[in-house]
């Protein structure tokens, strides 16, 4: 299911669902601004010994890019947000990085940056790991998050569908009132 949703690259965003990354190939784009974020060669295997799930989150194995790793699905709860939403993701070790030697030395860039407050492990999906919010460093589009260890150990969660629990509230709202 999963490969399905990815193999096309979505662009339509609809009330319940936005892509925020999809996969072309071999490789992970930004939905926003169609950089490429992380290689499906990055992938964590089922059963890597670092992932932990906590709380809400379920995982089950699945194929990607003929890759076996885990797609976790958890929900927000009401008492952690309001408007709270549902999320879909698979997990990499690492992220892409764009070299550029034009200017004759060699410069890098991440494709994607850690942004917000400090990493915190309230509301984690992962034991032990703190996570923080992870952005398109080309357009600012929310990729997922990223979730280190304290050994400084960090794999990232790359968000493949993101649902609007509370969207449907005010659709069946505006649908009962009018």
């Amino acid at each position: 299911q999963l490969e399905r949703l990815t193999r096309a690259c979505v662009r339509v965003r609809t009330l319940s669902l936005a892509m925020p990354v999809c996969l072309r190939r071999s490789s992970f784009h930004c939905r926003g601004c169609d950089a490429e974020v992380a290689e499906a060669a990055a992938l964590l295997p089922v059963g890597d010994p670092r992932v932990v799930p906590e709380g809400q989150l379920r995982g089950e194995p699945c194929e990607v890019a003929g890759k076996q790793t885990t797609h976790y699905s958890a929900v927000q709860s009401f008492l952690v947000n309001p408007l709270p939403r549902s999320f879909d993701l698979v997990l990499v070790g690492n992220m892409s990085v764009e070299s550029d030697s034009a200017l004759g030395a060699a410069v890098t860039r991440a494709a994607a940056i850690e942004v917000g407050p400090p990493a915190t492990t309230e509301n984690t999906w992962f034991e032990g790991r703190a996570h923080r919010v992870l952005i398109c460093a080309g357009c600012g589009s929310h990729l997922g998050w990223s979730f280190a260890g304290s050994g400084g150990d960090v794999f990232y969660g790359l968000t493949f569908a993101t649902g609007k629990l509370w969207g449907y509230v005010f659709f069946a709202l505006a649908l009962l009132l009018c």
